[in-house]
């Protein structure tokens, strides 16, 4: 039954499939309404949330709204979403609807176009070629206006890359291509791969189908960012933030902004390798001769790096070439430079001679000199070593004191680590902060000794070296500048014993016979083997060592000619 409905609650279907109204239609028939539509002109329309969609009758709807009707006829149909959709197709058909308008609503459907060609009644084949028209023409590239007769173009032009659509079709509107010539412009482009998301695409496009482009240089476009020397991921990522913002449509344009990124990169590198350069000189550099002051300056990673000598570092023990510690051939100083100020010292004078400048560059500063470490195993024992172990001893840091207060503690175990890996060694030490070597663990093969000059040092030498755990334990008492009386002798294995040289600050000193007479009692006392230097005068000098049988004995009989008594008392 026909209902009349206020055209206020009408509305058009939202998927109507015309793309734009008839304007001379609906004026004849606003002409022929304008006193109101008999029942034979009734729209079509479902009951939507209270209100009206029109399923059919758009046109109609629009006259009466452009006559000032305030009602309509209506056939209301209780159509479900599906039914009303096809229903829109179906009712225009005898309104003759435009093959693009066939296309849209075949489209946007959201069924199986075969499905939909079979409940539309419609040819699939033509179907098809008019779906695919209009889904070029959705794209927005041009009004449907201007190509509503070049419809079979569009669907000429679906058969192209998407990103070229908008191109061919601004091209066939303009050039009014034939569709046998559209047919023949989408063939050659055919296998045209979408330049990168960065880059202009709509202008790419245009610039190919006019000609005014290669397509092998837009291919390159992308080849050259993907083959771009630049490997830093935040440059990179600036570079496509560029691309991105420059939307490039020429190779050259994108080559611009590769090489700019390329330069940056490679100035970045040369910088980095004058740096590394720069760092690897002052590295080899400080491994030679690293100052206290120097050291504190450094980050925890050049220390770890100086902590660890250079492989090819050529370094090698000192030989001893006089008789200034004969008890050990030769000399190791890893370590140098000391703060004690000792008037006498030997080894300050040595360090800030002129002759010595090279050796010792940062003078008698305390020094760092990590090639050294690779001394122990770059010096062969000699063959004398298995008769004689002074030919076994190294005299170890004889230019500094390795356990000084100020000597940092990665610098005494890199050297205490150098010993424990070169076991055919034994290496000498000497402190006069012997309390600080119980800080560490010492290997077997080290001799830890400390200087007695003074019985002021007496007391505490014996109090560290009763916790001193080590292979020989023994003392310096060098130079003795006075009588020395000790309570602990039976804590060290070792003595040796010594005058002065002259030196910058000092005379030449050597202590009276009767000092020495008493400390080698005590030592006999003690059992502690007993070594006199050459600069205490003495021509018959004691040459013990420890665990060794003494170098020269003491004779313990007079030869048989000075025997002269008994020589006589035979003679009578």
């Amino acid at each position: 039954m026909v209902q009349l409905i206020s055209v206020q609650k009408l509305h058009p279907h939202p998927k109507n499939p015309r793309l734009q109204p008839r304007q001379d239609v609906v004026d004849q028939l606003a002409a022929h309404v304008a006193n109101g539509f008999d029942h034979s002109h009734a729209l079509i329309v479902r009951p939507v949330a209270g209100e009206y969609e029109i399923i059919s009758g758009h046109h109609r709807y629009l006259a009466a709204l452009q006559a000032g009707l305030a009602t309509v006829p209506c056939w209301v149909r209780e159509y479900d979403d599906d039914t009303a959709y096809m229903q829109l197709v179906l009712c225009n058909t005898q309104s003759e609807l435009h093959p693009l308008e066939e296309g849209k609503h075949a489209a946007e459907s959201g069924i199986d176009l075969k499905a939909y060609a079979e409940q539309a009644g419609k040819a699939y084949d033509n179907l098809k070629v008019k779906a695919r028209a209009f889904r070029v023409l959705a794209e927005g590239h041009v009004s449907h206006e201007d190509v509503r007769d070049s419809w079979r173009n569009l669907a000429e032009i679906h058969a192209a890359p998407e990103w070229l659509w908008g191109a061919l079709v601004e091209e066939m509107v303009s050039d009014a291509w034939t569709v046998q010539k559209t047919r023949e412009r989408v063939s050659q482009c055919k296998e045209w791969k979408a330049p990168p998301q960065w880059a202009d695409g709509a202008a790419i496009a245009k610039r190919l189908i006019v000609g005014e482009a290669r397509y092998t240089d837009i291919s390159r476009m992308a080849l050259v960012v993907d083959k771009m020397a630049v490997r830093n991921p935040q440059r990179i990522d600036r570079v496509l933030a560029e691309l991105a913002a420059a939307a490039p449509s020429t190779l050259s344009a994108v080559q611009d902004i590769v090489a700019k990124a390329e330069a940056e990169e490679a100035a970045e590198a040369r910088q980095r390798q004058r740096h590394a350069e720069e760092a690897a000189a002052r590295t080899a550099k400080l491994r030679g001769n690293c100052s206290l002051q120097e050291w504190e300056q450094l980050g925890n990673g050049e220390r770890a790096l100086l902590l660890t000598p250079d492989e090819n570092a050529s370094t090698s023990f000192n030989k001893q070439e006089n008789a200034d510690i004969e008890w050990a051939q030769w000399s190791w100083n890893p370590v140098t430079g000391c703060k004690h100020d000792c008037s006498y010292c030997y080894a300050r004078d040595i360090a800030v001679s002129a002759r010595m400048a090279k050796v010792y560059p940062n003078g008698f500063e305390p020094t760092f000199r990590c090639n050294s470490l690779r001394a122990p195993a770059n010096t062969k024992v000699p063959d004398a070593a298995r008769t004689d172990t002074r030919f076994r001893n190294v005299f170890t840091c004889s230019m500094a004191d390795l356990f000084g207060r100020w000597v940092p503690n990665e610098w005494v175990e890199a050297v205490l680590d150098s010993v424990r890996r070169s076991p055919q060694w034994n290496f000498l030490f000497l402190t006069k902060f012997p309390t600080r070597m119980a800080e560490f663990e010492i290997p077997p093969n080290a001799w830890m000794g400390t200087s007695v000059d003074l019985q002021a040092r007496v007391a505490n030498a014996e109090k560290a070296f009763a916790k001193v755990k080590c292979g020989v334990r023994w003392l310096s008492v060098e130079p003795m500048i006075e009588p020395l009386q000790f309570n602990h002798l039976e804590r060290f294995d070792w003595v040796v014993v010594g005058g002065a040289s002259a030196s910058s600050q000092t005379p030449e000193w050597r202590p009276p016979y009767r000092w020495i007479e008493s400390l080698v009692k005590q030592c006999d006392a003690a059992g502690v083997k007993v070594y006199f230097k050459t600069n205490l005068g003495i021509a018959n000098r004691l040459l013990q060592l420890p665990f060794d049988a003494p170098l020269r004995e003491d004779p313990q009989r007079a030869p048989q000619p000075f025997h002269y008594l008994k020589l006589v008392k035979e003679a009578a």
